[in-house]
């Protein structure tokens, strides 16, 4: 017992003589406690952003489709500057490279070749103009192929995709520049000049992925 009486009565005295310490030297107390509080503010802080970063990270993933896979002649680039030659000289791709994936690739559930124009395209409303806009030349199967749904009204069909049908479903950024608050379902859009009929507003897409810029496009039949 005398032992243990002479271990508590140690660590009891190095308890108070802390505390006399942390009273005798409050400025330098008070900054030691601030200097721990901010470091594990800090460490909270950092994992939370990190956290949050993956959340929004992994949704945007799961937005486009976790199992979308898209094939395009180009490599994906940043920055300008000429592509190299053996990027140029690659075959175009075709829609009977599209059949082919259809016809033989069993795994895949939907497959849609698409054509883009990323500028030079006029659309316009009465007086009314969306700049900005990336037009697609799409098949019907664009939704299911891309997990790009429509919220209002619908997407074309087979029949209107055969006979090239001169509709159009928009993206919410270009509904709200050309019609505001008015519903724009079967007004007539001018298209470089030509008319197209709305059909469908595409739901809200934004992602840091794309920069938004799947809300800022309209697809017409290829």
């Amino acid at each position: 017992m005398t032992r243990w009486h002479a271990v508590i009565a140690a660590r009891r005295e190095n308890v108070l003589s802390a505390f006399r310490a942390i009273r005798e030297n409050k400025l330098r107390s008070f900054l030691t406690c601030l200097g721990i509080i901010i470091g594990v503010a800090t460490v909270i802080l950092m994992v939370s952003l990190i956290q949050g970063f993956n959340n929004q990270f992994v949704a945007s993933f799961q937005s486009f489709g976790a199992t979308l896979v898209q094939f395009q002649k180009f490599d994906e680039r940043f920055g300008g500057g000429p592509r190299p030659e053996d990027e140029i000289n690659r075959p175009n791709l075709t829609t009977d490279d599209a059949d082919a994936i259809r016809r033989y690739a069993w795994a895949v559930k939907y497959v849609s070749p698409e054509r883009w124009q990323f500028q030079n395209t006029e659309i316009r409303y009465r007086d009314q103009r969306a700049d900005g806009v990336t037009v697609g030349g799409v098949t019907a199967a664009y939704p299911d192929a891309n997990n790009h749904w429509v919220q209002q009204g619908r997407f074309f069909n087979e029949g209107e995709e055969r006979h090239s049908s001169q509709v159009a479903v928009l993206g919410v950024n270009v509904a709200n520049s050309l019609f505001g608050e008015m519903d724009p379902l079967g007004r007539v859009i001018s298209v470089n000049g030509r008319p197209f009929t709305v059909v469908g507003v595409f739901e809200k897409k934004g992602s840091f992925l794309d920069g938004g810029g799947s809300d800022s496009q309209m697809a017409i039949p290829m």
